[in-house]
């Protein structure tokens, strides 16, 4: 599909040169569709998060703590690195309304805001995961 357009893009150029201009090698991938700062993500890179079933006879009204503990289980698999880290320091509990965060709502990456307003402090201590509704500056 790539080629179809760079080709479709240039119809004068060779196929020499659409290859020069749009796939180079990077890390130890070859033919990877890319410009000097951005490149094409691979779905391979992506993390598979299996889906656990629910234990049978559990009420979402009734067994608040079960599911409760589920969201925040399922944030940690979904997450990694210091993002993990951060919701595990949480445990899943939004700071300043103390609601428990969806990790699946609202955001595919849900950005990590920083406490002190300062973009440039990036310690653990100092990130922390907002409940959707909640702007902080």
């Amino acid at each position: 599909m790539t080629w179809k357009w760079a080709k479709r893009r240039h119809p004068g150029k060779s196929h020499h040169w659409v290859s020069r201009k749009y796939w180079h090698t990077r890390e130890a991938r070859y033919w990877v569709f890319s410009t000097e700062t951005n490149h094409l993500k691979l779905l391979s890179n992506k993390k598979i998060v299996r889906h656990i079933k629910r234990t049978l006879g559990t009420n979402h009204y009734l067994d608040k703590g079960y599911f409760a503990e589920r969201k925040y289980n399922q944030g940690l698999r979904k997450l990694f690195g210091k993002f993990r880290k951060v919701w595990g320091n949480q445990e899943g509990i939004c700071p300043i309304c103390n609601f428990p965060i969806d990790i699946n709502t609202d955001a595919l990456e849900r950005p990590l805001h920083h406490k002190n307003g300062s973009h440039k402090d990036n310690r653990k201590s100092n990130l922390i995961y907002l409940y959707a509704h909640i702007t902080h500056s």
